[in-house]
Protein backbone atom coordinates (compact mmCIF):
# COMPACT_ATOMS: atom_id res chain seq x y z
CA UNK A 1 0.00 0.00 0.00
CA UNK A 2 1.38 3.50 -0.76
CA UNK A 3 1.82 6.23 1.81
CA UNK A 4 -0.75 8.05 -0.02
CA UNK A 5 -3.30 5.64 -0.07
CA UNK A 6 -2.38 4.56 3.85
CA UNK A 7 -3.38 8.29 4.33
CA UNK A 8 -6.17 8.42 2.87
CA UNK A 9 -7.15 4.69 5.22
CA UNK A 10 -6.25 6.83 8.21
CA UNK A 11 -8.11 10.11 7.34
CA UNK A 12 -11.70 8.88 6.01
CA UNK A 13 -13.33 8.03 9.09
CA UNK A 14 -12.59 11.49 10.59
CA UNK A 15 -14.49 12.77 7.59
CA UNK A 16 -17.17 10.22 8.02
CA UNK A 17 -18.20 11.76 11.58
CA UNK A 18 -22.22 14.12 12.42
CA UNK A 19 -20.13 17.30 12.03
CA UNK A 20 -18.53 16.38 8.21
CA UNK A 21 -21.94 14.58 7.07
CA UNK A 22 -23.48 17.92 8.35
CA UNK A 23 -21.33 20.42 6.27
CA UNK A 24 -21.89 17.96 3.07
CA UNK A 25 -25.28 18.02 3.35
CA UNK A 26 -25.65 21.81 3.65
CA UNK A 27 -22.92 21.69 0.79
CA UNK A 28 -24.78 19.42 -1.36
CA UNK A 29 -28.17 21.49 -0.87
CA UNK A 30 -26.15 25.26 -1.47
CA UNK A 31 -24.78 23.10 -4.96
CA UNK A 32 -27.90 21.94 -6.03
CA UNK A 33 -29.26 25.34 -6.05
CA UNK A 34 -26.34 26.60 -8.93
CA UNK A 35 -27.39 28.14 -11.97
CA UNK A 36 -27.82 25.20 -14.25
CA UNK A 37 -28.50 22.60 -11.95
CA UNK A 38 -32.07 22.66 -10.55
CA UNK A 39 -31.76 20.55 -7.63
CA UNK A 40 -30.74 16.78 -7.80
CA UNK A 41 -33.97 14.67 -8.42
CA UNK A 42 -33.50 11.89 -10.97
CA UNK A 43 -29.95 13.02 -11.89
CA UNK A 44 -27.35 10.92 -12.21
CA UNK A 45 -24.35 11.45 -10.05
CA UNK A 46 -20.64 10.35 -9.75
CA UNK A 47 -19.00 11.36 -6.49
CA UNK A 48 -15.38 11.02 -7.60
CA UNK A 49 -12.51 10.47 -4.60
CA UNK A 50 -15.68 9.59 -2.53
CA UNK A 51 -13.90 7.82 0.52
CA UNK A 52 -16.56 7.45 3.01
CA UNK A 53 -19.42 8.98 1.43
CA UNK A 54 -20.23 12.04 2.70
CA UNK A 55 -21.19 13.91 -1.04
CA UNK A 56 -22.40 10.38 -2.25
CA UNK A 57 -25.02 10.12 0.23
CA UNK A 58 -25.84 13.56 0.91
CA UNK A 59 -26.95 13.63 -3.00
CA UNK A 60 -28.80 10.58 -2.91
CA UNK A 61 -30.70 11.76 0.14
CA UNK A 62 -31.67 14.72 -2.20
CA UNK A 63 -33.04 12.54 -4.66
CA UNK A 64 -29.61 12.04 -6.84
CA UNK A 65 -28.86 7.95 -8.69
CA UNK A 66 -25.57 8.47 -7.26
CA UNK A 67 -22.54 6.06 -8.12
CA UNK A 68 -19.45 6.68 -5.49
CA UNK A 69 -16.07 5.92 -6.55
CA UNK A 70 -12.93 5.44 -4.76
CA UNK A 71 -9.71 3.64 -4.98
CA UNK A 72 -10.19 1.69 -1.97
CA UNK A 73 -12.46 -1.10 -1.63
CA UNK A 74 -12.35 -0.78 2.15
CA UNK A 75 -13.71 2.47 2.21
CA UNK A 76 -16.36 1.50 -0.19
CA UNK A 77 -17.21 -1.34 2.01
CA UNK A 78 -17.59 1.69 4.78
CA UNK A 79 -19.88 3.44 2.22
CA UNK A 80 -22.32 0.78 1.54
CA UNK A 81 -22.51 0.26 5.28
CA UNK A 82 -23.31 4.03 5.80
CA UNK A 83 -25.71 4.20 3.28
CA UNK A 84 -27.35 0.91 4.54
CA UNK A 85 -27.48 2.83 7.71
CA UNK A 86 -29.16 5.97 6.22
CA UNK A 87 -31.34 3.81 4.26
CA UNK A 88 -30.09 5.15 0.55
CA UNK A 89 -28.64 3.35 -2.22
CA UNK A 90 -25.13 4.28 -3.38
CA UNK A 91 -24.09 2.00 -6.50
CA UNK A 92 -20.01 1.36 -6.05
CA UNK A 93 -16.90 1.77 -8.94
CA UNK A 94 -13.72 0.28 -7.25
CA UNK A 95 -11.43 2.24 -9.48
CA UNK A 96 -8.80 4.96 -9.80
CA UNK A 97 -10.33 7.84 -10.51
CA UNK A 98 -7.18 9.30 -12.99
CA UNK A 99 -8.99 6.07 -15.27
CA UNK A 100 -11.77 5.56 -14.90
CA UNK A 101 -14.05 2.87 -17.36
CA UNK A 102 -16.13 4.75 -19.58
CA UNK A 103 -19.20 2.30 -19.86
CA UNK A 104 -21.42 4.86 -17.91
CA UNK A 105 -21.89 8.67 -18.27
CA UNK A 106 -23.03 10.73 -15.85
CA UNK A 107 -24.89 14.35 -15.44
CA UNK A 108 -23.21 15.81 -12.54
CA UNK A 109 -19.48 14.61 -11.60
CA UNK A 110 -18.84 15.82 -8.02
CA UNK A 111 -15.48 16.37 -6.48
CA UNK A 112 -15.58 17.49 -3.60
CA UNK A 113 -12.79 18.57 -0.93
CA UNK A 114 -9.29 19.82 -1.86
CA UNK A 115 -8.25 16.44 -3.56
CA UNK A 116 -6.46 18.71 -6.74
CA UNK A 117 -3.76 21.03 -6.11
CA UNK A 118 -2.92 19.73 -2.71
CA UNK A 119 -2.00 16.29 -2.56
CA UNK A 120 -1.88 15.55 -6.21
CA UNK A 121 0.84 16.56 -8.71
CA UNK A 122 -0.50 18.88 -11.72
CA UNK A 123 0.16 15.97 -13.96
CA UNK A 124 -1.85 14.20 -12.01
CA UNK A 125 -4.51 16.62 -11.67
CA UNK A 126 -4.60 16.47 -15.77
CA UNK A 127 -4.65 12.74 -15.73
CA UNK A 128 -8.09 13.11 -13.01
CA UNK A 129 -9.68 16.21 -14.92
CA UNK A 130 -9.17 14.25 -18.79
CA UNK A 131 -10.64 11.28 -17.09
CA UNK A 132 -13.95 12.86 -15.36
CA UNK A 133 -14.17 14.52 -18.64
CA UNK A 134 -14.74 10.85 -19.97
CA UNK A 135 -17.64 9.85 -17.81
CA UNK A 136 -19.75 13.07 -18.37
CA UNK A 137 -22.38 12.89 -20.38
CA UNK A 138 -23.22 15.18 -23.50
CA UNK A 139 -24.50 18.31 -21.28
CA UNK A 140 -23.44 16.90 -18.29
CA UNK A 141 -21.11 19.34 -15.59
CA UNK A 142 -18.69 18.99 -13.26
CA UNK A 143 -18.77 20.20 -9.72
CA UNK A 144 -15.25 21.36 -8.46
CA UNK A 145 -14.43 23.33 -5.22
CA UNK A 146 -10.54 24.52 -5.05
CA UNK A 147 -8.62 26.21 -2.29
CA UNK A 148 -6.19 29.07 -3.65
CA UNK A 149 -3.10 30.36 -2.01
CA UNK A 150 -4.53 33.09 -0.76
CA UNK A 151 -7.32 31.13 1.12
CA UNK A 152 -5.18 28.59 2.14
CA UNK A 153 -2.96 31.30 3.68
CA UNK A 154 -5.66 32.45 6.25
CA UNK A 155 -4.73 29.61 8.44
CA UNK A 156 -1.50 28.47 9.57
CA UNK A 157 -1.69 27.79 13.75
CA UNK A 158 -2.21 24.02 14.62
CA UNK A 159 -5.93 23.15 14.16
CA UNK A 160 -7.93 19.82 15.68
CA UNK A 161 -8.04 18.27 12.61
CA UNK A 162 -10.16 15.13 13.89
CA UNK A 163 -10.05 11.79 16.47
CA UNK A 164 -8.74 8.62 15.09
CA UNK A 165 -8.49 5.19 17.20
CA UNK A 166 -8.25 7.30 20.43
CA UNK A 167 -5.65 9.72 18.33
CA UNK A 168 -6.45 13.51 18.36
CA UNK A 169 -4.63 14.20 15.11
CA UNK A 170 -3.74 17.92 14.77
CA UNK A 171 -3.43 19.76 11.26
CA UNK A 172 -0.38 22.23 11.07
CA UNK A 173 0.45 24.61 7.66
CA UNK A 174 3.41 26.20 6.94
CA UNK A 175 4.40 28.18 4.13
CA UNK A 176 8.05 27.72 2.13
CA UNK A 177 8.66 30.60 0.67
CA UNK A 178 11.05 29.39 -1.65
CA UNK A 179 9.11 26.71 -3.26
CA UNK A 180 6.00 29.35 -2.92
CA UNK A 181 3.76 26.25 -1.66
CA UNK A 182 2.43 24.88 1.86
CA UNK A 183 3.67 22.56 3.66
CA UNK A 184 0.66 20.39 5.88
CA UNK A 185 1.01 18.00 8.27
CA UNK A 186 -1.46 15.74 10.11
CA UNK A 187 0.14 14.05 13.40
CA UNK A 188 -0.80 12.44 16.39
CA UNK A 189 0.97 10.90 19.86
CA UNK A 190 -0.92 8.27 21.20
CA UNK A 191 0.36 5.10 23.48
CA UNK A 192 1.60 3.39 20.39
CA UNK A 193 3.65 5.86 19.33
CA UNK A 194 3.43 8.67 16.68
CA UNK A 195 1.34 8.56 13.70
CA UNK A 196 2.50 11.43 10.72
CA UNK A 197 1.47 12.54 7.56
CA UNK A 198 3.14 15.51 5.59
CA UNK A 199 2.56 17.03 2.33
CA UNK A 200 4.37 19.62 0.55
CA UNK A 201 2.43 21.24 -2.66
CA UNK A 202 2.35 24.83 -4.58
CA UNK A 203 -1.33 25.80 -4.20
CA UNK A 204 -2.23 27.61 -7.71
CA UNK A 205 -3.73 30.50 -8.27
CA UNK A 206 -7.63 30.48 -9.57
CA UNK A 207 -6.27 31.28 -13.25
CA UNK A 208 -4.06 28.68 -13.43
CA UNK A 209 -6.54 26.67 -11.91
CA UNK A 210 -8.68 26.87 -14.66
CA UNK A 211 -5.86 26.51 -17.77
CA UNK A 212 -5.49 22.76 -16.46
CA UNK A 213 -9.00 22.32 -16.54
CA UNK A 214 -8.90 23.73 -19.99
CA UNK A 215 -6.30 21.55 -21.03
CA UNK A 216 -8.55 18.70 -20.11
CA UNK A 217 -11.32 19.50 -21.60
CA UNK A 218 -13.71 21.63 -19.47
CA UNK A 219 -15.05 25.15 -19.95
CA UNK A 220 -16.12 27.06 -16.78
CA UNK A 221 -19.79 28.20 -16.58
CA UNK A 222 -19.83 29.36 -13.23
CA UNK A 223 -17.98 30.69 -10.43
CA UNK A 224 -18.45 30.65 -7.07
CA UNK A 225 -16.01 32.85 -5.16
CA UNK A 226 -16.01 32.57 -1.22
CA UNK A 227 -17.88 29.03 -1.32
CA UNK A 228 -17.51 27.99 2.69
CA UNK A 229 -17.35 24.79 4.65
CA UNK A 230 -17.00 24.62 8.32
CA UNK A 231 -17.55 21.18 9.35
CA UNK A 232 -15.77 21.53 12.99
CA UNK A 233 -16.68 24.68 13.64
CA UNK A 234 -13.65 26.59 11.43
CA UNK A 235 -14.07 28.14 8.51
CA UNK A 236 -12.83 27.60 5.49
CA UNK A 237 -12.96 29.53 2.29
CA UNK A 238 -12.98 28.13 -1.11
CA UNK A 239 -13.65 28.51 -4.85
CA UNK A 240 -16.69 26.64 -6.36
CA UNK A 241 -16.52 26.17 -10.47
CA UNK A 242 -19.17 24.55 -12.44
CA UNK A 243 -18.06 23.35 -15.45
CA UNK A 244 -19.27 21.97 -19.19
CA UNK A 245 -16.91 19.31 -21.15
CA UNK A 246 -16.18 21.54 -24.50
CA UNK A 247 -17.07 24.71 -25.72
CA UNK A 248 -20.63 25.98 -23.84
Amino acid sequence: MSAAEAFWDDVAPMLATPPHDAAAQAAVAALGQWAGVDGWAGKRVLDACAGLGRYALACAEAGAVVTANDVSAERLAGLAARAAERGVTVELLCADARALPAEERFDIVLLGGNLPGLWMTREEDLRLFGSLAGVVAEGGMLMLDLVTREQEMASFEPVVFGERRGMVVTERRSWIGYYEGFRVELSAHCDDGFWHHGFERAVASLREWEALLEQSGWQVLERYEGFSAKPLGRGSSRTGLLLRRGAP
